[in-house]
């Protein structure tokens, strides 16, 4: 789900394109989508932009998201 809201949660003209819950149905989807979140999103790319609300919030989500995405490998089984 956290995933699907995203772009609801990130800054104006971030490049995350909204999914829908239709495209998070099965574990390897989930994987695939977390796995481009961490490739445009992850902190470390944002810190260079200076832009303080940018940092935070990309600090937070990836906390979140990383913290959902090892619930859900627990939960489906997933290594």
């Amino acid at each position: 789900m956290l995933l699907c809201t995203l772009p609801d949660i990130l800054w104006p003209g971030h490049s995350w394109q909204r999914l829908g819950m239709q495209d998070v149905q099965e574990p390897a989807q989930v994987k695939s989508a977390f796995r481009k979140y961490i490739l445009m999103l992850h902190p470390d790319k944002v810190l260079g932009s200076g832009d303080n609300d940018k940092i935070y919030i990309s600090n937070r989500m990836f906390s979140a998201m990383t913290d959902a995405f090892n619930l859900f490998k627990k939960e489906v089984g997933m290594k």
